[in-house]
């Protein structure tokens, strides 16, 4: 590297800004592929990130919601299967517990500084196809709850005693620092911010209010939100026909 020519009298290279940005409003899509009995669900809510010192509530507040959708999803309303939580408490818990047969809920954030600011929470599971319509809508319905009532005391303390053990593991981890450092420099954070002292200040000050106020703020499903759906192949038969697929369609919004 050090022998290949510079001309640093060129400015650097900068991106383009091409104005491609998430969809407004509810978007649904079905397609077929495979053979199995199975059908795989994500739901993606992601628009403009208003404020950078949101980042950490929206984590907090996707933990929680991880754990109602896996309590909700598998046990009572059965279908989902294996949760994948990242790390995500309500939605796994619903999805889990209530409706049952659900495999693998996922529930994440991510988030992106260029071209503009903006946040993702997704949400994404396998279940049994005739299952897709009631556990999407179980989903809605853990996000309505903590956007109205906010969480539980019981289930902030999880998520807090978690971040707490995260903390006291992943200090003593060169990967935090190396992430964390890469993450400043992407996003001109403060550095303090890494320090055990400063997170767990953070830890300490979350509150009920501060998350039910954030799942108000950015998981609004119905301003933007895009809902894809895999179906068995098997099923597609029927949706050659237009009346059952309009149906199908319907059924998911």
């Amino acid at each position: 590297m050090a022998s290949l020519p510079s001309d640093k009298s060129k400015p650097a290279e900068q991106g383009k800004d091409l104005g491609i940005r998430a969809p407004k409003g509810k978007i649904v899509e079905s397609f077929n592929k495979g053979k199995d009995p199975k059908s795989q669900v994500m739901i993606a809510i992601t628009d403009e990130l208003k404020n950078d010192e949101d980042v950490y509530l929206i984590r907090s507040a996707t933990e929680l919601l991880g754990i109602k959708i896996t309590e909700n999803l598998r046990e009572d309303k059965a279908g989902v299967y294996s949760p994948r939580v990242s790390p995500s408490i309500k939605i796994t818990e619903n999805l889990r517990e209530d409706k049952a047969g659900v495999y693998s809920p996922r529930v994440s954030p991510s988030f992106k500084k260029e071209p503009n600011k903006t946040y993702s929470m997704t949400v994404s599971f396998t279940c049994a196809p005739e299952n897709v319509k009631k556990l999407v809508d179980a989903v809605y319905e853990e996000i309505d709850k903590l956007a109205k009532k906010g969480p539980s005391k019981e289930d902030l303390d999880k998520v807090k005693e978690g971040q707490r053990r995260d903390i006291e593991k992943n200090s003593k981890e060169n990967f935090y620092w190396s992430a964390g450092l890469r993450r400043i420099y992407y996003d001109g954070s403060k550095p303090e911010g890494l320090l055990e002292a400063k997170v767990r200040e953070r830890i300490e000050k979350l509150s009920a209010k501060d998350i039910q106020k954030t799942s108000k703020k950015y998981f609004d499903y119905k301003k933007t939100s895009i809902v894809v759906s895999m179906m068995p192949e098997k099923i597609e038969e029927k949706a050659t026909d237009k009346k059952h697929q309009a149906k199908m369609m319907e059924v998911l919004r």
